[in-house]
């Protein structure tokens, strides 16, 4: 799994698994079988890179949930496209929207955050691994939250300090602060940016350095309850700092999971 939603308003969890998106009780435990499964029709166990189910998912997928709207929201790096389904959505329906003609320029989205106060969406756009897609300057493209098509984004930013590297790198979007919380994941680093930004900025902080144990960081998540950040390594480890650190920080605590960890919420 690539990214885990935890939604508490319908007592389920939503689970994105290389093109598929499953839904479980929020309870559930041991071999417990999934009470929805939106996948892609016509694919076995290894799906073809590079090409475009009906679903338009394809890949390693991160997941957003938007409850005001009642939508599933993911960033599809093979296709380099941002689907919107249904919460509800079984099997292989058509999604809702999908932003993804080649003149957005996203390439390889590997991130995604929903900032309903502002109505927008964040993307984590960048370097692809996927489809010899190429690479990219890695940046946050913002859209409109309904955006679809080959709309171009209202705008984008990106660090001119340090230059993030980011490939697989998860984003979440801080409501209270405003702030856009990017996991550089080959820079070993967490970057901050105000939400606000636009072009090249010095990010707002840098979580970075040999105290913060952080090494290729790919999950983020914010609890708003504790103002912590939680951050999962490549490998097993979750470190939690407060969402307000910055450089060389020593994590409050850290937690070896004993799993691979790419997504969290």
């Amino acid at each position: 799994p690539t990214s885990i939603v935890v939604n508490t308003s319908n007592n389920e969890i939503l689970v994105g698994d290389n093109s598929w998106i499953f839904t479980f009780g929020r309870t559930a435990d041991g071999n417990a079988a999934y009470t929805r499964e939106l996948k892609p029709s016509g694919w076995g166990a290894a799906p073809d890179y590079g090409a475009t189910p009906d679903t338009m998912i394809a890949g390693l997928i991160r997941l957003a949930i938007d409850l005001s709207n009642d939508e599933i929201i993911a960033a599809s790096p093979n296709n380099s496209v941002i689907v919107a389904h249904a919460r509800s959505g079984s099997q292989n329906p058509a999604p809702l929207r999908a932003i993804s003609a080649r003149s957005t320029g996203l390439i390889g989205p590997t991130g995604i955050a929903v900032d309903l106060a502002n109505n927008e969406i964040y993307v984590a756009s960048g370097t692809s691994h996927f489809a010899g897609q190429g690479a990219m300057f890695p940046q946050v493209f913002v859209f409109p939250r309904t955006a679809d098509g080959g709309i171009l984004p209202k705008r984008k930013f990106w660090s001119t300090s340090p230059i993030v590297q980011w490939p697989g790198g998860d984003i979440v979007f801080e409501p209270d602060a405003g702030e856009v919380f990017v996991a550089d994941e080959w820079g070993d680093r967490v970057i901050v940016f105000n939400g606000k930004a636009d072009g090249g900025v010095i990010p707002s902080r840098v979580i970075v350095g040999a105290a913060t144990g952080l090494y290729r960081p790919n999950g983020l998540a914010i609890d708003p309850a504790t103002n912590e950040l939680f951050v999962s390594n490549y490998g097993s480890t979750l470190n939690v700092f407060n969402k307000n650190g910055n450089g060389n920080q020593v994590p409050t605590r850290a937690v070896d999971a004993g799993l691979f960890a790419r997504g969290l919420f």
